[in-house]
C-alpha cells in the first residue's frame, strides 16, 4: 500500500502533570512560555481530580452495565423498528382483501366532526336547516342512526326520507362504517364515477360476501387514521354475521315514533354539480312529500355533497311555500353591465360571486338577478360547514398565488369545478322560478345557450387594461442569450434540431428570423407544414421587427409573467398592450422608448423612431404575415411558467395538438412530414422541456422507440437515481422503469442547451459552495427543487404516454394524474423526520452520518460545537459523548448506531436482509478497529515514544490490518461491498480515506506500496465522485497548501519523493502552483513519476505551471510537445470537454494530433456500428459525448475537414446528425464522392440522410452501387 499521511494533535493525558518537568527539559524558553497556560490548566484539573482513579473504576463498572442494557435495549428497539419498517414497506400486501382488490379503511378520520353538537362520535356534523324539514350529517354509525331518528322525532316529524349521497362503497362491521380503498391510495376513496345507486349497492353486496369469506377463517384487518393522513393497520376478530351493507342497516332501522323510513342512494360527485336525473329525483321526492316528512342527507363527512343536496332540496321546497318571495338586494353588482359601471375591476369582491361567467349568466337568463340572490341567500343560511362561494374564492386566490404548478393546477381545477357547481345552482333557481316545464333536463334542452357560457369558465383571471402602467418594454435579447452557433444567422438564436426528428427549438426570433426558419424548414429540408408553438407566459410584442417583453420599472431584469394564464387572456393582454403602446408612441411623435441590455445586468433607455400603426405587432400577427408570404405555418400558444414544471393542462394541449400530426406521419412520405418548432425567450428551459415531452410523445406514437426493449428487465443495471422522490415514483408507477428510461433518453437527446439532470445536480452543488450567502443558497436550492419537480412530472407524463397511446389518449393527463396521485403525493415527495447532528467542527465520527444524509437530500441541521461548548454541555449528552442525533426533539447517541439509522432512512443499510446487514456491520466494526489502533500514537506526548509507535504502526500493525481488509474486500462481487449497491459501509471507508487525504494534522508517512484509497476501487463510482463534493469544502486553500508543504519540508524525516512523489501529484491535481514550486526547488521529487501524472494534469488546466516545470527541468522541455499530444488524445478519448477546450488553445498542439484523436474515437462501418459501440463501452462514453468532442475539434482552424478523404463527414452521415451534415456539405473542402461515393452505401436505410445526399447531387448512387455490392463489408 502507498503511504498515507496523518496529522496529529497533541493532547494531554491525565498524567500529563507528572511529565511536565521532563518535557520542559527538552523545550526552549519560547515554547515553554507558550505552553505555560496549558500546564497551569492541567495542574488545576489534576487538583480537582485526586480521586479520579476511583471514579473511573466506578464509571467503568457502570458503563459495562449501561452498555449491556443499551445492547439489549437497542436489540429490542432494532427488532421493533425492523418489524415496523417491514410492515410499512409491504403495506400494500396487508389488510383483509375484498374482491382481491380492495382493503378496508375505517370511515372516520381525525377532526372530521367540527360542529359543537352532541354525539359527534357516532353522528358527526348532524344539523338541521333552520325552520325546514331538511337535515344533514356525516356517515353515522349504527348507533348514530338511532340517535338521529330520536332528534327528528323530537322535532315532530313522523316520516323520514334518508338519502345517502356517497359514490363510494360502504359496508358495516360491528356497526362501524368502512370504505373500500385501493391499497396504494389509502387516503383517497376509491370512487367509480358515473355509478348509479343500484350498481353501488351491488358492489357493496359483493364486498360484504367477500369479507364474510375472509373473516370466517381469518382476523379482520383494516386501516385507520390515528392522526391526519397517517395510516396504521389494526386487527380484531369479527364474525360473518357482523358484516352488513347500508341497505341491510336501513331495512332493520326502526323508531317507535317514525313508522315510515324510506332509503335512497343518490350518488353525487365530490366537486361537480349533481347529474340531471339525480336533481330530478330529488325534486320529485321533496315536492311530493307531505309536511310531516323529514329529509336526511349524508355523505362521508357531511360537508360538500350534503350541503349541495340540502341547498337544492330547500330551494325545491321553498318555491312551493305560499310566503315564498325572492328579493334582489340593493347595491350588489348583479350583471356585467352593472359591475362595469359601479366597480373598479381591480377591487372586485369575488366572495359575492361576481365572476364574469356568473354575471354573464345573470345577463342571459330572464330572472338571473332573482335566481342568484335566492341561491346566495340559501347558501348563506346553509353555510354551517361549507359556503361554496367562499371555497371558490379561496381556491381562486391560491391558484394565482401558488408557485408550484401541481398545487396551482389543483386549486385552479378546484375553483373551476365549484364555480361550475355555483353556475348550475343559479340555473336550477331559474328553472324553479319559470316552472313552465316538468323536468330540469327538459328545461336545459331548450336553453342550449347556457352551455356556451361555460366555455368562458375560469377560476383565475388577470386584468387586461392598463398593461403599461408602471411597466416598460425591454428588448428580449441580452448578452449571453445565444448559446449555440448561429446556423441560421443572428436573427435566430439557439436554433437546433433534435437528432433526425422533425423537432426544432429556438429562442424568440426577430420577426425576420421567423421567415428565415420557415424558409429553411420548408425549402431547405422539405417539410410540408410547420407548427410553431410559443411557450411564453409573458406578454410580448414585435416593434420594428424586434421582440419586446414587459418589465416592471422596479425589476427590469425579470419578466412579468402570469402564472396559470389561459391563451385567450394572454392574447387579450397583448392586444391591449399593442393598443396602449400605439397611443403612447403617437403621443410621443413616433418615438418608442424602451430598455436594452448592452452589457450583462446593465440597462439603458433608448428611443427609436417608428411608425406605430404598422411597426407594432402581436405575436399572432407576425405569423399571419408569414402565412401571407406563402408559408404553411400554424401558430399555437401554450403559456408555460419558467423554471418550473409544466402544468398538466399544458401537456394536454400538446397531446391534443400533436397526436393527430404524429399519427398522420405514419402514413406520410418523409418529405411531407410536419415540422414542430418550440420557442420561449431564450429557447432554453421551457423550450427544452417541451421538446422532451414532444420527443417522447412522437417516439411512442411514431414508433421511434422500441417499447418492448423498455419493458425488458436489464441485468446488472439499476434505475436508481440520486433522488428518493424520483425512485419512489418509479416504484409506484406500473411502468416506472420504462418511463424513467424514456425520459432520460429524451433529456439526453434534447440537451443542446440544457440537461435537466445536470441542472438539478449543479444547482444542488451550488448550495454547498463555501462563502455563498444564505440568500444565494436558498435561491439555488429553490431552483434545484423546481428542476426536480419538473423531472418528476416528466416521468409521470412518460408513464401516461406509454399507457395511453394504445387507447388513443382518450383520458386527459389532468384526469390521469388526479385518479392516480393526490396533490399530497406530488408535492410531499419525501417526508423525513426533523434531524440535528451535533459534533465538533471536524470530520471525525460524524462525517459518515453527514455524508449519508447529504447524499440522499435529507435536510438536517449540522451543529458544530467547540471543545468549550462540549465541556459545558457534556452532562446533557447521552453517554456524555458526541456525535448525537436529535430526531424530532429526542436526542440519540453512538456513531455507528446513528449511521445505521440514517442508512435505514435512505436504503443504504439493508434492514430487511440479515446477511447483507452483517456484511455492512462487519466493515463498520473493522473500521473502528483501525481507528482504535491509531489513537494511542496520536495521543502520545513523548516524542521518542511517539516515533516508536509510529514506526510500529507503519511497519507492523496497519499493514496487517489493511491487508486483512483488502483480502475481505476482494470477495465483494462488484464495485461496492454489496456488489452494485452503495451502503454506509462504503461511505465509512471513504470517510477513512478522506480523513487521511484531507487531514490538516502533521503528516505521518506509512511506507506502503498501495494507496489506501485505490485499494477500495472506489475511484470510478459516480456516487463516490458525488461524495467527493462534500469534501471540497475541506480542501486546502493555496495559502494553506504552501504552509503545509513548507512545514513538511522542514521535518528531517519527511521524504517528498516517497509514494512516487505523490505529494507533488496532489499539488498539481489541485492547482497549488506555489506549493509545486516549493517541492521542485527542494529537488527531491520526481516530476515524471506515475507516467508523468502530475505533468499531464497540469497540461490540461495550468499552462503557467507547465512553463515553470519546463524551465526547471530541461528533460521535460524536450518531452513537453509529445506529452501535450498524448494528453490531448487522452482528454478527447475520455470526454473531458474542459481539458479539450483548454488544449485546443495550446500552440504546441499539432493538427496531426487532432486528426489522430478524432480517428481513434470515430468508427465507420455498415454492420450495426460494432466498432463504435465497442469503443464507447470500453471508454464508458456515450455517442453524444463523442459528438461533443468531435464538434469542438473540427471547428478548430488547424483541423482540415478534408483529411483522410473527408472521413469525419462520413462519420456524421452514418450517425444521422442532419444539421452537421448539411453544414459540412456547404464546406467546399468536403468531398461526398470520396471512396467511390461510399457514403451512399453507408447510409442505406436512413431515408432522411439519403435524401439530403441525393439532393446535394455530388455523391453518385450508380458509382456506389458498382463498387459496393449489397453484401460488402466496409469499415474504416
Amino acid at each position: 500500500m502507498r503511504h498515507a499521511y496523518f496529522y496529529f494533535i497533541s493532547k494531554m493525558t491525565t498524567k500529563a502533570a507528572n511529565l511536565i518537568a521532563d518535557l520542559a527539559a527538552t523545550l526552549d524558553e519560547s515554547v515553554l512560555e507558550l505552553l505555560q497556560p496549558l500546564f497551569e490548566h492541567v495542574q488545576t484539573l489534576e487538583s480537582h481530580a485526586s480521586n479520579l482513579e476511583v471514579q473511573l473504576t466506578r464509571v467503568r463498572e457502570q458503563l459495562k452495565r449501561a452498555n449491556a442494557a443499551s445492547m439489549i435495549q437497542a436489540g429490542i428497539k432494532g427488532k421493533l423498528q425492523r418489524v415496523k419498517l417491514k410492515s410499512q414497506l409491504t403495506f400494500q400486501e396487508q389488510g383483509t382483501r375484498v374482491l382481491n382488490k380492495y382493503v378496508l379503511k375505517r370511515d372516520r378520520f381525525p377532526d372530521c366532526h367540527v360542529l359543537d353538537t352532541e354525539n359527534g362520535d357516532i353522528a358527526p356534523n348532524f344539523r338541521r336547516f333552520k325552520d325546514s324539514p331538511f337535515y344533514g350529517g356525516a356517515q353515522p354509525t349504527e348507533k348514530g342512526f338511532h340517535r338521529i331518528l330520536d332528534q327528528i322525532a323530537a322535532d315532530g316529524f313522523s316520516d323520514v326520507v334518508w338519502i345517502n349521497l356517497r359514490e363510494e362503497a360502504v359496508i358495516f362491521v360491528k356497526g362501524i362504517p368502512y370504505t373500500a380503498r385501493g391499497s396504494a391510495k389509502l387516503n383517497e376513496n376509491d370512487l367509480v364515477p358515473g355509478m348509479t345507486g343500484h350498481t353501488i349497492q351491488i358492489l357493496e353486496a359483493s364486498l360484504k360476501n367477500s369479507l364474510m369469506e375472509q373473516v370466517a377463517e381469518n382476523p379482520f384487518e383494516y386501516w385507520y387514521e390515528p392522526s391526519l393522513l397517517v395510516n396504521e393497520l389494526a386487527c380484531e376478530t369479527a364474525a360473518p354475521s357482523d358484516v352488513q351493507t347500508l341497505p341491510e342497516i336501513m331495512s332493520m332501522l326502526s323508531h317507535e315514533k317514525i313508522p315510515h323510513i324510506q332509503y335512497h342512494r343518490l350518488p353525487i360527485d365530490r366537486e361537480n354539480f349533481p347529474e340531471q336525473k339525480i336533481v330530478e329525483k330529488l325534486v320529485d321526492l321533496v315536492q311530493n312529500a307531505d309536511p310531516e316528512t323529514a329529509f336526511l342527507f349524508n355523505c362521508q363527512i357531511g360537508r360538500g355533497r350534503t350541503t349541495t343536496a340540502m341547498v337544492l332540496a330547500h330551494m325545491a321546497w321553498h318555491i312551493q311555500q305560499p310566503e315564498c318571495v325572492v328579493l334582489v338586494p340593493d347595491g350588489l353588482p348583479m350583471t356585467r353591465t352593472h359591475r362595469s359601471l359601479t366597480i373598479d375591476p381591480s377591487t372586485i369582491d369575488y366572495s359575492q360571486g361576481t365572476y364574469k361567467v356568473i354575471l354573464a349568466l345573470c345577463d342571459t337568463i330572464e330572472q338571473g338577478q332573482q335566481s342568484k340572490a335566492w341561491v346566495d341567500a340559501t347558501i348563506d343560511e346553509c353555510a354551517v360547514l361549507y359556503n361554496i362561494r367562499t371555497v371558490i374564492e379561496e381556491s381562486r386566490q391560491k391558484s394565482m398565488e401558488e408557485a408550484k404548478p401541481a398545487k396551482r393546477s389543483f386549486y385552479l381545477h378546484r375553483a373551476c369545478r365549484f364555480l361550475e357547481r355555483y353556475f348550475y345552482f343559479i340555473v336550477f333557481g331559474e328553472y324553479l322560478l319559470e316552472a313552465q316545464v316538468k323536468s330540469f333536463s327538459s328545461w336545459l334542452q331548450i336553453h342550449p345557450e347556457l352551455y356556451r357560457l361555460l366555455d368562458d369558465l375560469g377560476g383565475a383571471t388577470y386584468p387586461t387594461s392598463k398593461v403599461l402602467h408602471n411597466n416598460i418594454l425591454k428588448f428580449d435579447h441580452f448578452p449571453g442569450l445565444s448559446r449555440l452557433p448561429l446556423t441560421l444567422g443572428p436573427n435566430v438564436p439557439n436554433y437546433r434540431q433534435i437528432g433526425s426528428a422533425p423537432l426544432f427549438g429556438t429562442a424568440q426570433c426577430l420577426e425576420q428570423g421567423i421567415q428565415v426558419v420557415l424558409e429553411h424548414l420548408t425549402h431547405a429540408i422539405g417539410h410540408a407544414q410547420v407548427i410553431w408553438i410559443n411557450l411564453r407566459e409573458e406578454a410580448v410584442l414585435y416593434v420594428a421587427g424586434k421582440p419586446y417583453a414587459i418589465r416592471k420599472l422596479e425589476d427590469v431584469f425579470t419578466n412579468v409573467e402570469y402564472p396559470g394564464i389561459e391563451v385567450d387572456e394572454i392574447r387579450a393582454i397583448e392586444n391591449t398592450l399593442k393598443d396602449e403602446l400605439i397611443t403612447t408612441v403617437q403621443q410621443a411623435n413616433g418615438l418608442f422608448m424602451h430598455l436594452v441590455e448592452p452589457q450583462p445586468m446593465h440597462t439603458e433607455e433608448r428611443f427609436e423612431a417608428i411608425i406605430p400603426d404598422t411597426d407594432i405587432r402581436t405575436l399572432e400577427e407576425a405569423y399571419e404575415i408569414a402565412q401571407l408570404h406563402g408559408y404553411n405555418v400554424r401558430y399555437a400558444r401554450i403559456p408555460v411558467s419558467d423554471e418550473i414544471a409544466p402544468e398538466e393542462k399544458d401537456l394536454d394541449d400538446l397531446v391534443r395538438l400533436l397526436v393527430p400530426i404524429f399519427t398522420e406521419e405514419l402514413s406520410t412520405p418523409i418529405d411531407q412530414t410536419t415540422a414542430i418548432v418550440c420557442n420561449c425567450q431564450m429557447g432554453r428551459g421551457r423550450t427544452t422541456t417541451a421538446l422532451v415531452c414532444i420527443y417522447m410523445l412522437r417516439a411512442v406514437v411514431v414508433g421511434d422507440v422500441n417499447l418492448e426493449s423498455l419493458d425488458q428487465p436489464k441485468e446488472n443495471t439499476a434505475y436508481r437515481t440520486r433522488y428518493t422522490n424520483i425512485d419512489g415514483l418509479v416504484e409506484l408507477l406500473e411502468n416506472g422503469k420504462e418511463s424513467l428510461e424514456l425520459v432520460d433518453m429524451a433529456v439526453d437527446a434534447t440537451d443542446h442547451i440544457q440537461n435537466l439532470r445536470e441542472c438539478i445536480h449543479q444547482c444542488r452543488e451550488m448550495t454547498k459552495e463555501s462563502g455563498l450567502s444564505s440568500k444565494k443558497q436558498d435561491f439555488f436550492m429553490h431552483r434545484a427543487m423546481n428542476y426536480l419537480e419538473r423531472y418528476f412530472y416528466l416521468v409521470c407524463f412518460a408513464s401516461y404516454v406509454l399507457e395511453q397511446h394504445q387507447n388513443g389518449f382518450e383520458e386527459l393527463f389532468v384526469s390521469w394524474m388526479r385518479t392516480r396521485f393526490s396533490i399530497q403525493f406530488t408535492t410531499n415527495m419525501a417526508s423525513h423526520p426533523e434531524l440535528k447532528l451535533t459534533y465538533f467542527d471536524m470530520p471525525g465520527r460524524a462525517d459518515l452520518i453527514r455524508l449519508v444524509l447529504f447524499l440522499n437530500d435529507i435536510p438536517f441541521e449540522d451543529e458544530r460545537i467547540t471543545r468549550e461548548e462540549f465541556a459545558a454541555r457534556k452532562e446533557s449528552f447521552p453517554f456524555h459523548q458526541v456525535p448525537t442525533l436529535t430526531i424530532n426533539g429526542e436526542v440519540y447517541a453512538q456513531g455507528h448506531s446513528l449511521a445505521r439509522y440514517v442508512g435505514s432512512l435512505t436504503n443504504m443499510y439493508p434492514v430487511n436482509q440479515p446477511i447483507a446487514a452483517l456484511k455492512v456491520d462487519e466493515i463498520l466494526d473493522f473500521q473502528e478497529d483501525i481507528v482504535q489502533t491509531i489513537i494511542p500514537m496520536l495521543r502520545e506526548q513523548d516524542p521518542s515514544r511517539k516515533e516508536i509507535l509510529a514506526k510500529e504502526l507503519s511497519h507492523v500493525k496497519l499493514p496487517k490490518l489493511l491487508e486483512l481488509l483488502e483480502n475481505r474486500l476482494a470477495k465483494s462481487n462488484g464495485v461496492f461491498i454489496l456488489g452494485d449497491t452503495l451502503t454506509i459501509a462504503d461511505i465509512t471507508l471513504y470517510v477513512l480515506v478522506g480523513t487521511f487525504k484531507l487531514s490538516s494534522m502533521v503528516i505521518l508517512c506509512l511506507e506502503r506500496k498501495q494507496d489506501f484509497g485505490e485499494m477500495f476501487s472506489l475511484g470510478n463510482s459516480l456516487e463516490l465522485c458525488h461524495i467527493h463534493n462534500w469534501f471540497k469544502k475541506n480542501l486546502l486553500t493555496d495559502e494553506e497548501a504552501i504552509d503545509l508543504i513548507d512545514s513538511l519540508l522542514k521535518i528531517p524525516s519527511f521524504k517528498p519523493n516517497i509514494n512516487n512523489s505523490r505529494i507533488f501529484r496532489w499539488a498539481c491535481l489541485y492547482n497549488h502552483t506555489q506549493a509545486v514550486q516549493l517541492l521542485v526547488y527542494d529537488g527531491r521529487i520526481d516530476i515524471f513519476a506515475q507516467n508523468e501524472f502530475g505533468i499531464r494534469v497540469a497540461i490540461k488546466k495550468n499552462r503557467e505551471l507547465v512553463e515553470f516545470l519546463c524551465e526547471n527541468h530541461p528533460l521535460l522541455k524536450e518531452k513537453i510537445v509529445d506529452l501535450v499530444q498524448e494528453t490531448f488524445i487522452d482528454a478527447c478519448h475520455h470526454g473531458q470537454l474542459e481539458a479539450v477546450i483548454y488544449l485546443l488553445n495550446d500552440s504546441r498542439l499539432l493538427a496531426e494530433t487532432m486528426h489522430n484523436a478524432i480517428t481513434g474515437m470515430t468508427f465507420i462501418d455498415n454492420f450495426c456500428a460494432t466498432g463504435m459501440m465497442a469503443w464507447l463501452a470500453s471508454h464508458k462514453m456515450t455517442l453524444n459525448d463523442v459528438e461533443n468532442v468531435v464538434k469542438l475539434v473540427i471547428d478548430h482552424p488547424k483541423y482540415n475537414i478534408a483529411d483522410r478523404d473527408s472521413r469525419i463527414f462520413r462519420w456524421f452521415c452514418v450517425y444521422g446528425d442532419v444539421n452537421t451534415v448539411k453544414n459540412l456539405l456547404k464546406d467546399p473542402r468536403v468531398d461526398p464522392t470520396a471512396k467511390h461515393s461510399v457514403v451512399l452505401f453507408l447510409v442505406a436505410g436512413d431515408n432522411v440522410m439519403m435524401q439530403i445526399l441525393l439532393k446535394d447531387g455530388r455523391a453518385d448512387p450508380i458509382v456506389a452501387a458498382q463498387n459496393y455490392p449489397r453484401n460488402t463489408i466496409f469499415a474504416e
